[in-house]
């Protein structure tokens, strides 16, 4: 599809959860800062939205082996599907 002059262009910027592996090190949190620097990068072109999966509906889910840190991949998908961007990553 193309994208018309008078469209505006919405980003969806996610930061996804984290899998930890049965045996494997933790892993620390920190601060987004490389989807911070596209998008402040690209807020003048287009409507940007940043997901961080450790703030947004935060939970941990366990299962025999691995452990998920952050938002489940369902929720994140239906916050994708409300906001509509046109590029989601």
């Amino acid at each position: 599809m193309l994208i018309s002059e008078k469209q505006t262009i919405k980003v969806m910027l996610i930061n996804p959860p984290r899998t930890l592996f049965e045996g494997s090190q933790d892993f620390g949190v920190h601060f987004p800062i490389g989807l911070l620097s596209i998008a402040a990068m690209i807020e003048n072109i287009c409507e940007v939205k940043i997901f961080d999966s450790f703030i947004n509906n935060f939970e941990i889910n366990k299962t025999k082996n691995i452990t998920i840190y952050g938002t489940p991949f369902k929720k994140i998908k239906e916050e994708i599907a409300k906001f509509h961007p046109n590029i989601a990553g």
